[in-house]
């Protein structure tokens, strides 16, 4: 593989600083101040000069997605490094979740909220690392004899109900309950333990 010329590593590096711009546009003026226009003026660049690294602002929101993803796996690696149990690792991988969340509120609306042109969505996001881990958590506590499943319930149905569960407190923490998320927190730690017992017990 050949190194990258001069003018290639100085395109993946506007490249990156467009996207570090576009996010923290984002981050101070929320998702509907941020246009190709809006990155521009930050970035000191004309308005035409953007379009030489992204097509459009879709294009740019999806690479922050694909960068939500890819820390959301590594703070799920970390954190379940802290556990020896199946049980416990699995409440560690929704600890890393929900702490993915607090920490990157963006992120995570745009990880759920760009319309997809895969033709089988489902299918992509039962392939995503975060998904496949958290799978291959609870099929390795079926055969330590510290996970229980109900009958007729599969490894894969297991994880998606915790990712629906998962969606549905980091959706309510990030709307509803932003402004009393100490509380709501509490709440959804107790939540979480009790998902993990029904598995466990």
């Amino acid at each position: 593989m050949t190194d990258k010329t001069p003018a290639q590593r100085r395109y993946a590096r506007n490249r990156d600083l467009l996207i570090t711009t576009a996010r923290e546009i984002i981050t101070q003026q929320g998702l509907d101040n941020f246009s190709m226009r809006s990155l521009a003026e930050k970035a000191d660049y004309s308005p035409s000069a953007t379009y030489k690294y992204f097509k459009n602002k879709e294009e740019i929101l999806e690479e922050i997605s694909k960068e939500g993803w890819e820390i959301l796996d590594t703070l799920t690696i970390t954190q379940t490094k802290l556990a020896s149990a199946s049980g416990e690792s699995i409440y560690q991988s929704a600890v890393a979740w929900l702490k993915f969340v607090n920490e990157y509120p963006n992120h995570y609306f745009l990880m759920f909220n760009q319309t997809t042109k895969s033709p089988n969505p489902l299918k992509e996001f039962v392939q995503l690392a975060s998904f496949t881990n958290l799978v291959k958590e609870i099929e390795t506590g079926i055969k330590r004899k510290e996970i229980y499943l109900p009958i007729g319930s599969t490894p894969m149905e297991t994880a998606f109900n915790l990712i629906v569960l998962l969606h549905g407190l980091s959706t309510l923490r990030l709307t509803k309950f932003a402004q009393d998320t100490q509380e709501f927190d509490r709440l959804s730690e107790k939540t979480m333990r009790q998902f993990v017992q029904y598995l466990t017990k």
